[in-house]
């Protein structure tokens, strides 16, 4: 699988025949049926169930847009010219041949979808153009848009048979189909004539059953053995004459074709219908003297067979190489794509920077890997003597956390004592142990206070139990008392829940400027938790 393949995802090819639309995504084949309105045009629930089972057909991968639908086109409405050229190989082949288009055909190019066949000799003077009105397929275009594809469109004719068989000489192929036939004419590889004939297999077994009156089955078992026989005791006038007029649109039609002869001998190659493809043979024989007839049995169909093969998707046993689509036909105001033998050319150069860009990416890993491994080298060292040292730090953490988890919390008794010491109150004494206990000796100024401190102790929930053990009035000098306290702080876990430590004050509000005094000092006096503010402790 080469790497246009990869990006651009599956592809469809498609027949379209007498309101039928064959599709095949080289696994299964689908017949869609379009339903057209009086005017022609598509019903929206036949194009919106065709887009549906166009984007079903060919699922993608994320990564991928949907590749080309290439439609195959039956002869009804196609025109075919020859165009001496004097050299057919020129860079502005088409806009030559633009001109040649608006001169012989009674329609402009801009109202034509249209596409030339060249020879593979390089000395061939001639080109076939193919012509049909534009409106007829723009439609059908629009609709494989819709569903993601890229629409391409050629000839049935030219790849149906061609596609597996050898185009040389006078070669004539004949289709015959469901509703209605084709056939077409080559004058060595280039074709020359097409016409599109109302008689098919539905037709024409109706025709010959009601001309011969009789039964069906009957009729069709006599058609199968005068088409396989060619001995004159197989023929019967009756079933002759019967065919004779029901074939008469295809006979009629050949009679612009001139005779064969030995020195212009004719090959006609027919495909279609397994009924009616004998009988047509047995009757061209007898019409065409020293005609070549081969039948081909077509299974499921010849066009999608030969659009696989051509593009280069499928082939059958013992098939030429494929070689790309012989004619394509492109429509008006689109730039057609650069072809070669109507396959899109592959820019190499940028599939060469793709190339090289992917496999930077892929080889990306191991040559970060071989640069970056001296750098790694030395990481991994620095790694590996850090990590002796995790022992000696382990050893170390573990000594300093066990001093912080047995180390009593003397300062935060103290911190405690000192926001709930009143005004004027002096502490001389304060005696503290492991196990909690406290016991503290000062004096304060009114006796009041002494209760005051006792309170705030409590208040501050950090001791369990406070207790005011003396309390003693002094006589004569300035007035004070003096007070002996005791008291038991509480558990770890119920010291840490408080929060203890300096309190932020609340911004001073007021109309002066940012960065300007304000109307008085802000207090930072912290507040320890239950408790009201009170002055620090004078000593």
């Amino acid at each position: 699988m080469t790497l246009p393949h990869v990006l651009l995802g599956p592809a469809l090819w498609a027949e379209l025949e007498d309101g039928l639309l064959r599709v095949s995504n080289g696994i299964t084949l689908e017949t869609l049926s379009l339903k057209r309105r009086a005017d022609g045009r598509l019903e929206a629930g036949s194009r919106q169930q065709l887009v549906d089972r166009l984007a079903a057909l060919a699922p993608r991968a994320p990564w991928q847009t949907r590749g080309p639908l290439w439609c195959a086109l039956p002869a009804r409405g196609v025109s075919l010219r020859r165009i001496p050229i004097p050299n057919p190989r020129p860079d502005d082949l088409r806009s030559v041949l633009a001109l040649q288009v608006e001169a012989r055909f009674p329609l402009p190019p801009d109202s034509l979808a249209w596409g030339w066949f060249t020879a593979s000799d390089p000395s061939a003077s001639e080109v076939t153009v193919a012509a049909v009105r534009s409106d007829a397929l723009e439609e059908l275009a629009a609709a494989f848009k819709q569903a993601g594809f890229e629409p391409r469109f050629t000839l049935a004719s030219m790849v149906r048979l061609p596609g597996i068989v050898p185009i040389s000489g006078r070669t004539l192929l004949l289709h015959l189909g469901a509703v209605s036939s084709e056939w077409t004419s080559f004058e060595g590889p280039l074709p020359a004539i097409t016409r599109s004939v109302a008689l098919g297999q539905e037709d024409g077994l109706a025709r010959i059953t009601k001309l011969l009156q009789g039964n069906p089955a009957e009729v069709e078992a006599q058609l199968r053995a005068w088409g396989g026989s060619e001995s004159s005791a197989a023929s019967d006038p009756r079933l002759e004459s019967a065919l004779r007029e029901a074939f008469s649109p295809l006979t009629d039609s050949l009679k612009a074709l001139p005779a064969s002869d030995a020195a212009n001998p004719e090959r006609w190659e027919l495909s279609g219908s397994s009924i009616l493809a004998p009988v047509a043979a047995r009757l061209l024989r007898t019409l065409r003297p020293g005609a070549a007839v081969t039948v081909h049995s077509e299974s499921t169909s010849f066009a999608i067979d030969g659009l696989r093969h051509l593009t280069g998707a499928g082939s059958a046993a013992g098939a030429a190489p494929s070689r790309g689509i012989p004619l394509r036909l492109d429509l008006p105001n689109t730039k057609p794509a650069a072809v070669v033998g109507g396959l899109p050319q592959i820019p190499w150069p940028w599939v060469a920077r793709i190339a090289a860009l992917l496999v930077a990416l892929l080889l990306f890993p191991y040559v970060e890997a071989v640069l970056g491994r001296p750098l790694l080298k030395r990481r991994l060292a620095a790694l590996e003597k850090d990590r002796a040292r995790l022992s000696e730090i382990d050893r170390r953490l573990e000594f300093v956390d066990q001093l912080a988890g047995n180390q009593p919390p003397y300062i935060e008794a103290l911190y405690v004592i000192a926001n709930a010491a009143p005004q004027g109150a002096k502490i001389d004494s304060v005696s503290m142990n492991r196990r909690g206990e406290l016991s503290l000796s000062g004096y304060t100024q009114m006796p009041q206070q002494a209760v005051e401190l006792r309170t705030r102790l409590v208040d501050s929930k950090y001791f369990s139990t406070v207790v005011l053990e003396e309390q003693t009035p002094i006589q004569g000098g300035p007035q004070r008392v003096n007070l002996r306290i005791t008291a038991q702080w509480k558990g770890p876990a119920e010291r840490e829940a408080l929060q203890l430590g300096p309190v932020l004050p609340d911004p001073v509000k007021t109309n002066a400027p940012a960065g300007g005094k304000t109307n008085g000092p802000a207090s930072t006096t912290p507040t320890p938790p239950g408790s009201a503010p009170a002055p620090a402790m004078r000593t």
